[in-house]
This record gives C-alpha cells, sequence and structure tokens, in this order.
C-alpha cells in the first residue's frame, strides 16, 4: 500500500521564516556575485583567450605557455565588478596587453626605430564569441554559490 501525506505549507510563512535564518550581509552578497563572476569569465572568456593567444604565439619554439597563463581574473573588494587581463606576481606575462592592443611606431632616446607591434585583438574576439555563454555561466554559478551559502549558513546556525 503507497503511502500518502497531506501537506500544506503556507509559503509566505516559510519565506519569512526562510528570510530571517538566512540574511545575507552586503558583504556576503558581494562575495557570492563576485565569485560567480569570476568563476564564469575563467571557463568562457579567459579560456577562449587562452586559446587564441596561444595560436598566435604557438610559432615559436622557445614558447613555455607563461603568456597565456597569465590571463586571468581578479574580482574587487568592494564593487560587484571582476577585472579581465594579465596578472602580475609569479605570472610572466605582464606585457599582454601589449600583445592585445599593439603599439604605435617605436624609437629610443637617440632616435632609432625599434619598429612596432601590431594587435591581436584576442580579447575582443573571445568576449564577442563567449558572450551569451558568460551570461549563461554566471546565472548558473550564481545560483550554485547561493544555494551553498544558504545551505552553509543555515547549518551554523
Amino acid at each position: 500500500m503507497p503511502f500518502e501525506a497531506n501537506i500544506t505549507v503556507n509559503q509566505t510563512d516559510l519565506l519569512k521564516k526562510c528570510k530571517a535564518l538566512v540574511d545575507f550581509t552586503n558583504k556576503e552578497l558581494l562575495r557570492i556575485y563576485n565569485s560567480a563572476l569570476s568563476k564564469a569569465s575563467t571557463q568562457t572568456v579567459i579560456k577562449e583567450a587562452r586559446k587564441d593567444l596561444k595560436k598566435f604565439l604557438s610559432f615559436s619554439e622557445d614558447s613555455t605557455g607563461e603568456t597565456a597563463k597569465s590571463l586571468g581574473v581578479k574580482s574587487a573588494r568592494k564593487k560587484p565588478l571582476v577585472l579581465m587581463g594579465s596578472r602580475t606576481g609569479r605570472y610572466n606575462g605582464q606585457l599582454i596587453h601589449i600583445l592585445d592592443g599593439g603599439t604605435d611606431d617605436r624609437t629610443t632616446k637617440d632616435g632609432n626605430y625599434t619598429g612596432r607591434i601590431i594587435g591581436l585583438d584576442f580579447y575582443a574576439k573571445a568576449l564577442q564569441a563567449k558572450s551569451t555563454d558568460l551570461q549563461d555561466k554566471f546565472v548558473e554559478f550564481l545560483r550554485a554559490n547561493y544555494v551553498k551559502n544558504v545551505v552553509k549558513k543555515v547549518s551554523n546556525n
């Protein structure tokens, strides 16, 4: 014999109780938001930009991949913002903005011509190619982060 149960739940009361249990501060919400945006950016735009950059730099036998590895994201501390670009520190590709945007004609102090670099625009191409994926991934990660933090906060109470 199957088991049946009739359960009635007042949605407004349940939502009020849940909101009382899980009342995130602005700092916690910012962390949830930036974490989701960082993860989504890394898995879509940065991944595509690295792939495009490796195509351009693969002609060199001495290529170690350090320049492509230096592409990454950094979250702002007090704003809902994630910066994408070259990372400094232990990464050796701090001049990646020159590869992306290029340079004008350059000369030394003596006036000797040293050349110019034609920009590859791999960031713009990656962002254009993956903009819809970025939005979808962001929503997916935001939901997952929110649920994870709700569970964490409720289990601590």
